[in-house]
């Protein structure tokens, strides 16, 4: 009996442990590119060919590049674009998700029927083909991803919407 007991607590510790190391990377990879590229001395896109494809070194971190651009600040400025972009990308889908899946919960009906029918389309659909697809139509960058990625995640976001409302109404 005593060991039922102390199996739950051993398993909330080790998920406390888990979930506190995750969370203090995220912490510490979101800093980075918030305050890294600030720190740098390097500009992200100076060119130096004479320094091309130094390993890493006191001078850069982590090595320079074919033509001699420094790599950690270059990683620290895309970590910035990709952070930037994560949160508008999932705002974006929260937000279209959320209002579709509330309206078409409250109407009802038809209306309710044929968009669950279309959530479950863009759900089956793989996430990558319709993100590809939709940059191939777009043309490339990073506008057409976000586009992409918003196009299949409102999807479940209206999932949840509509049942949470079905369960308040």
């Amino acid at each position: 009996m005593v060991d039922l007991i102390s199996r739950p607590r051993a398993r909330t510790r080790r998920w406390t442990v888990q979930s506190a190391v995750g969370g203090t990377i995220v912490a510490v990879v979101i800093l980075a590119a918030v305050v890294g590229p600030l720190l740098s001395p390097w500009p992200p896109n100076a060119t130096d060919v004479l320094a091309s494809l130094e390993p890493p070194s006191l001078r850069h971190w982590m090595g320079t590049d074919s033509v001699g651009r420094d790599v950690l600040t270059r990683s620290l400025v895309g970590a910035q674009i990709s952070l930037v972009a994560g949160v508008a990308v999932t705002a974006a889908a929260l937000a279209i998700g959320t209002v579709i899946g509330s309206i078409v919960a409250y109407a009802g009906g038809w209306l309710d029927a044929a968009v669950s029918r279309v959530v479950d389309t863009a759900i089956a659909i793989p996430f990558l083909v319709v993100v590809l697809a939709t940059v191939a139509i777009l043309g490339p960058g990073t506008v057409s991803v976000g586009v992409g990625m918003v196009v299949v995640g409102w999807a479940v976001y209206a999932r949840i919407a509509r049942a949470e409302v079905l369960a308040l109404r």
